[in-house]
């Protein structure tokens, strides 16, 4: 890697509520969801070079142009920046994609993030975060906190306690499920989901996170698991496996289990199915860590944290 690199971590996200309000005039839909990042990530490496954006993508099936929201966030902060400088982004996913775990609103995030320190720019969080709605509802996030309670189309932002002491399983099962399909598809406005939702969020922002497991609740569930069977076996795998809650992450086709300490490692190999991808994570706490790994010239362990605007 080159030395003047800058190598960054775009972590995954679980909802641990997902209700969806209504259809908006701009497109998008009023939510209200619990979210969590989670230890798996994909890494992302940024070169400096002369003016052009370009992008590299290792792993996985992905443009490697415009339609890539890691290179849209590129663009994006360039002009808002008014800088006439280039990157070659390098991307290397684990995260699986169309998996709703949010790969793609996290590498945005991350580009952004990384970007200003690399380019050192005075570009303020606000304007930062600002930025990233117009790229995608769930990037605020991303730029916010390892925990949050989102409104409107995702980025109106209340920080929330991070589960702490509990592991998570993350089951996919090999194929996307289209976003826009499901949006399209699901019912509005239901009373069970508003009621588990309000429990859900006085259990975490009191830190009874082991109580939280009959109240996780995602609006796309009864939807996905009638179009894609596997869904419901995996949900019933990682229930008999122990699993304090079991629900789908934001349209899915991934289901997460929560576990009240790290998770067994028979729970994990249990779970082997052709086609199934099988991690054992944990949720991240700490934001401000979240998107760090040491700049390659860094010394004595100094790294660029995602809150500042710039090295030093």
């Amino acid at each position: 890697m080159d030395a003047s690199s800058l190598s960054l971590r775009s972590p995954a996200k679980i909802n641990l509520g997902l209700r969806v309000v209504a259809r908006r005039p701009d497109g998008y839909h009023d939510i209200e969801s619990a979210l969590q990042m989670v230890a798996l990530a994909d890494e992302i490496v940024l070169t400096p070079q002369e003016e052009r954006i370009t992008c590299e993508v290792a792993d996985a099936d992905l443009p490697d142009d415009g339609d890539n929201l890691a290179v849209r966030a590129a663009h994006a902060l360039k002009a808002l920046a008014g800088v006439d400088r280039g990157v070659h982004i390098t991307l290397r996913k684990r995260i699986p994609v169309g998996a709703g775990l949010g790969g793609g609103s996290s590498n945005a995030a991350a580009v952004l993030l990384g970007l200003r320190r690399l380019w050192d720019l005075a570009v303020p969080q606000e304007a930062l975060v600002a930025l990233g709605a117009s790229l995608g509802a769930d990037v605020p996030f991303f730029l916010t906190a390892a925990a949050a309670w989102a409104e409107g189309k995702g980025d109106a932002l209340a920080p929330l306690p991070p589960l702490e002491g509990l592991g998570i399983v993350l089951v996919n099962p090999g194929f996307p499920v289209s976003t826009s399909w499901a949006y399209g598809e699901v019912t509005f406005g239901l009373t069970k989901a508003t009621k588990a939702l309000s429990m859900l969020r006085f259990l975490l922002e009191m830190k009874r996170f082991t109580e939280i497991g009959p109240y996780l609740h995602n609006d796309f569930e009864p939807l996905v698991e009638r179009s894609y069977p596997d869904v419901a076996m995996i949900k019933e795998a990682l229930s008999e496996g122990g699993a304090l809650g079991v629900a789908l992450s934001g349209s899915g086709p991934t289901v997460f289990g929560l576990f009240p300490d790290a998770v067994p490692a028979d729970v994990t190999s249990g779970l082997a199915r052709p086609g199934w991808t099988v991690v054992a994570t944990e949720p991240i706490t700490d934001w401000e860590k979240v998107f760090v790994v040491p700049l390659e010239t860094a010394s004595d362990g100094e790294a660029c944290s995602p809150g500042r605007a710039s090295g030093g």
